[in-house]
């Protein structure tokens, strides 16, 4: 449980407190393949003043490339939704490993792996933000994916979603 705090030093003006819980993990579900998981809650209190830069902000991505973070929202506006409050971000990804896709005979020896994707956002600004996403995966080198978003039940913009989940940056 990390915990934040920011005063007045050498003439600066910002000052709160800040703590975060984090959860998160990948379970194996047996032939159904594995279930990844990440839920944060963050909230600072004692805010005296703070700055845009020290709101807290939500990984979104509007874009139509991605590396396929699990923490991502794929239809979330940036910055609309960053606060000086709390916010309450869950995301689950559920990789089916090939389970329903290699019952199909030229399918299977494409060794495409099923993806589908759930993430949920609550702030003091925004009720309750999902987005759904489902897709394929070629063993990590190439995704692409297809997304929406609700808003208080209001359907967001569909998308389309491509890129790679292998880190090549080191």
């Amino acid at each position: 449980m990390p915990i934040e705090k920011a005063f007045d030093f050498a003439g600066g003006d910002v000052k709160y407190d800040m703590v975060r819980l984090q959860i998160d993990d990948q379970v194996s579900v047996g032939m159904l393949g594995r279930l990844f998981y990440k839920a944060v809650y963050r909230k600072m209190f004692n805010v005296d003043q703070t700055f845009v830069a020290d709101y807290l902000h939500f990984n979104g991505n509007k874009t139509a490339l991605s590396n396929f973070n699990l923490d991502e929202f794929k239809n979330l506006p940036y910055y609309t939704f960053s606060t000086n409050n709390y916010g309450m971000e869950i995301h689950a990804e559920q990789n089916f490993g090939g389970f329903f896709l290699n019952k199909i005979p030229l399918i299977r020896k494409i060794k495409l792996k099923e993806i589908i994707g759930f993430h949920y956002l609550k702030t003091d600004l925004l009720n309750n933000y999902m987005e759904f996403s489902a897709g394929v995966e070629k063993i990590g080198l190439l995704r692409f994916e297809v997304y929406t978003s609700l808003n208080d039940g209001k359907r967001g913009n569909f998308g389309i979603m491509v890129g790679s989940k292998l880190n090549i940056s080191r």
